[in-house]
């Protein structure tokens, strides 16, 4: 998937910009996956900086 910049202060923010733009689709999609800024786990009040790196990983279950 191709990387995209864009501004936002918070991952919450973030999400709402992706909901605005791409429509409750997305939204469920997300809800479905772990949210991960430069690597770790992230909280939605997380606060973002320039060449942070956000990642959706979807849950995987199966053995």
């Amino acid at each position: 998937m191709e990387a995209e910049n864009v501004d936002c202060a918070t991952l919450r923010e973030l999400l709402r910009l992706l909901k605005k733009t791409y429509g409750r689709e997305v939204v469920k999609a997300m809800q479905q996956c772990h949210v991960v800024v430069n690597g770790k786990r992230a909280a939605s009040d997380l606060k973002l900086y320039d060449q942070d790196e956000v990642s959706f990983i979807p849950v995987c279950c199966g053995g």
